[in-house]
């Protein structure tokens, strides 16, 4: 606690990537080394991905509201330059109304609902359940979706998971990562994450417990790690030299995306 106002010990910090199927790219005529930028650009390489076959879709998108739904609306809205609730995004006065029903979200909405209408995009639902269910659209062996949208922190659970062979249409080195497409088509995004915090119990034993896990946790060698295994950038700097991470970001430029 600071004069008075409790703050929270950041964990992790993550934010929407684009990933996609280099394989596919290439197939389409596609540079695999130049991820759209632009949803215009968006459209205009999964017009090409389907037009030359190279798979179903060229964009897998969700509508969980508290992922897809409402959260490429709000990253976009925010990559716009525009706010996404009242009161300067409740950081002036407490938030009492959304600012997406205008000619933005209109826009933005459209665009969705077009690419879904012309099968250049395929949505796969509400993806609360696993999270997944867009990212395992790109490995699907009958209808795939050359590209998707997803936290940077499934990056390593993705290159794990198919590293194991089990989808023999995409392997760990098809796996592209750009910044996420927005209106605006330059790099950017709304950072999330996690962070720790101490409940005062009233017991000073569990309190200390608590504060050595906390530290622990938030530790420059355990930040390290968790960011390989996970995606996660790390949240402290002396972190960035440590190994696992320092090798893996110089040999796989994918994790340093999101960083």
């Amino acid at each position: 606690m600071l004069r008075g106002t409790v703050y929270g010990m950041p964990f992790n910090t993550s934010g929407p990537v684009l990933f996609y199927n280099k394989k596919a790219f290439v197939a389409a005529g596609l540079d695999p080394n130049t991820p759209p930028k632009s949803l215009d650009e968006v459209l205009e390489y999964s017009q090409k991905i389907v037009d030359s076959g190279a798979a179903k879709y060229g964009l897998a998108v969700e509508s969980g509201f508290d992922s897809g739904g409402g959260w490429y609306v709000e990253q976009w809205f925010a990559k716009a330059q525009e706010f996404y609730v009242d009161g300067d995004n409740g950081r002036t006065t407490r938030a009492t109304k959304v600012l997406y029903n205008n000619q933005t979200g209109i826009d933005l909405l459209t665009f969705l609902q077009q690419m879904i209408k012309d099968k250049l995009a395929v949505n796969v639902g509400d993806n609360s359940q696993s999270g997944y269910d867009n990212l395992l659209k790109m490995a699907d062996q009958q209808e795939p979706a050359a590209m998707t949208i997803n936290t940077s922190a499934s990056l390593g659970p993705v290159l794990q998971v198919l590293g194991t062979g089990q989808f023999p249409n995409i392997n760990t080195d098809d796996v592209g990562v750009g910044p996420m497409p927005g209106p605006d088509g330059k790099p950017g995004m709304l950072i999330g994450g996690a962070s720790l915090w101490v409940v005062d119990s009233g017991d000073d034993a569990r309190t200390a417990a608590a504060w050595d896990f906390l530290t622990y946790l938030t530790g420059a060698q355990q930040q390290s790690e968790w960011a390989v295994a996970t995606g996660y950038v790390p949240v402290r700097t002396d972190a960035l030299d440590l190994e696992p991470y320092k090798s893996t970001v110089t040999n796989d430029p994918r994790f340093a995306v999101a960083y």
